[in-house]
């Protein structure tokens, strides 16, 4: 059993400055940096090295969308620090006993 804190997308458009933030709403690098609190330069690094949030290229501006943006979010998600990668929350059980 996964827990998930469903992320509200309308309570975080504010922090941006976006009005309404619906799943298919596309963000500049800018408002995602101020949203995940990183910088841009360390977005721009992931997009070289393909290791970050999915981004579409709209000529030469690069945008992320709203989706994916909760996708890598919900994936990068841990309970704990021992785990060795966050897809072990799958067998994550609130009791503190993993099931099978």
């Amino acid at each position: 059993m996964t827990i998930h804190n469903p992320i509200d997308l309308n309570a975080v458009s504010h922090r941006i400055g976006v009005p309404e933030l619906a799943p298919y709403a596309m963000l500049n690098e800018k408002q995602l940096a101020e949203l995940l609190g990183v910088s841009v330069s360390l977005l721009q690094k992931q997009r070289v090295a393909g290791t970050g949030i999915r981004f579409y290229r709209l000529g030469r501006a690069c945008r992320y969308r709203a989706a994916d943006i909760i996708d890598a979010i919900e994936k990068a998600t841990y309970v704990s620090t021992s785990q060795t990668s966050a897809s072990e929350n799958q067998n994550f059980c609130p009791n503190g006993k993993k099931t099978l």
